[in-house]
């Protein structure tokens, strides 16, 4: 249902992201609804947070990454960009099978207005990150092209330094 509905995600998306507080049937219900559509898709669960004071334990996030390793339908797992310690130790947990894709990323890498946290996209992968997602960052820019095109730059020559 959650996948359906008005705004039909399991048509358009090929990736979503999702909690794993509910327990690993939540992958299952994901891939049967692009699966019902003729579709496939990748979860990335989420196994870090860069917000302050967020409530995810280590024993959560090792958990996550324990039952994401050994589902066909993650492909990855959201990580916190904002301190790449804990990315690099995301990244030896899950090994090279599963991609890292960490937001709480942004060049100017200051504390957000309400709570975010942000590292540097570059640090974000040399940590082991395998892809940013940025948000305000490129649309709080006056040139957002500009912006996309720095953060893309940042985080491909990252990732061939790494």
């Amino acid at each position: 249902s959650q996948m359906g509905g008005i705004y039909d995600i399991r048509s358009w998306s090929d990736i979503v992201t999702a909690h794993l507080i509910s327990g690993p049937d939540i992958v299952d219900g994901l891939q049967s609804a692009w699966k019902s559509v003729g579709r496939q898709g990748g979860v990335l669960l989420l196994a870090q947070m860069s917000s302050r004071g967020n409530l995810l334990t280590e024993d959560y996030s090792q958990n996550v990454v324990d039952n994401g390793i050994q589902s066909d339908g993650v492909l990855g797992f959201i990580g916190n960009g904002s301190r790449p310690e804990e990315v690099k130790d995301l990244r030896r947990r899950v090994g090279e099978q599963k991609m890292i894709w960490t937001p709480g990323v942004n060049i100017d890498s200051q504390e957000g207005v309400l709570g975010q946290r942000y590292g540097n996209p570059s640090e974000a992968v040399r940590a082991g990150s395998d892809a940013i997602i940025v948000g305000s960052g490129i649309h709080r820019s006056a040139d957002p092209l500009s912006a996309a095109r720095e953060y893309a730059s940042a985080s491909w020559f990252a990732l061939l330094e790494r």
